[in-house]
This record gives C-alpha cells, structure tokens and sequence, in this order.
C-alpha cells in the first residue's frame, strides 16, 4: 500500500536521514589478493634488488597459476614485496593501483624523473591504470599483460619483461622510489 509522504512525515525524514548518514559514510571497497604460488627466492637484504629478484623468478607465470581471482598488476607488486620481506609499511596491501601509488607516496616514497632498478613505473594521466617494478632504467617487470581477451582475462595474462615504454606506448608513466 503506498503511504502519502504528508501522511507519514516521520518515515519519510526517517528515510532522508538515512540516505544523508550513507552518502557522507561512503565506504571505498579495494580487492586485494595475495598471489599465492610465486616461485621464493633469497633475500639479500637490499629492497631493490629483491623485488626484481622476486618478480623475475615469476616471468611467464600466468595469473591461474599465481592464484589470481581479479586485475592483479597491484597484487603482484605487493606479493612480490612480501615475498622478500618489504613490509606493508612501504609497499601497501592493495589490489588498487591509485591506492598501491598514494600509499607508496603517503609512506614517504617519492616521484622520480629518471628510474632505476626497483622503482615503480605507475602508468596513465592519474597514475592509476597499471603498475610494474622497473629492472633498471629500461625495462620493467609487469604481472596481469598479454591474456586473451574472452573475458578470463587476469587468468591467462602473464608475468612480462619488456620495456617500460612498449607497454601501452599511448599512456603516460610516473615513477616512484
């Protein structure tokens, strides 16, 4: 039965506080999935040589056999972070690009104009699109390229060395260190 608003003023004030309380306490969802089955390697105890190391030892891995369930670039950053012992502290837990580069940023990390071994290259106008660890000044290790495109995607894109600029040549790239 539908109730007149001038019948039931205290529902309908009711119903416009509770759409005002959700809009102001809008909740940002990130998914996020630790990649499960990369390959160890040692650590040496330097953070940039061990993030290469670690995203190296994954190249050619698909994302099936990463345990990948979504987009995964941000999660291959973190896992491979994790896997050598660089803490959430530095590099966030994150599934999100843009919130992966303002933490980097927001934990005192720093946009770079010429990169360097470790370094990550955050790609589009907004550095929110994708997101690879540089090997050296050059190339770059990206996880979630170069699957089919039939709706499976981050399950058959793989772990890829190329150089920074050959992936999408049209975007824009920012590092950070």
């Amino acid at each position: 039965k539908n109730i007149p608003i001038q019948k039931s003023p205290r529902r309908f004030c009711l119903i416009l506080a509770l759409i005002f309380i959700f809009s102001i306490f809008s909740v940002t969802v990130n998914a996020t999935c630790q990649l499960s089955n990369l390959t160890s390697v040692t650590a040496t105890g330097d953070p940039a040589t061990d993030i290469v190391a670690a995203a190296s030892a994954q190249i050619g891995k698909t994302g099936a056999q990463l345990g990948a369930t979504e987009n995964w670039c941000a999660d291959f950053v973190f896992s491979c972070a994790r896997l050598v012992g660089i803490g959430a502290d530095v590099i966030p837990t994150t599934g999100s690009v843009t919130a992966l580069y303002n933490g980097i940023l927001n934990a005192g990390g720093q946009v770079v104009s010429t990169p360097q071994k470790g370094d990550l290259v955050f790609y589009s106008p907004l550095a929110n699109t994708h997101v690879a660890i540089m090997t050296d000044s050059i190339n770059s290790i990206h996880g979630n390229v170069n699957g089919d495109s039939s709706g499976s995607f981050h399950l058959t894109s793989r772990v890829t060395l190329c150089k920074y600029t050959d992936y999408v040549g049209a975007y824009q790239y920012v590092f950070v260190r």
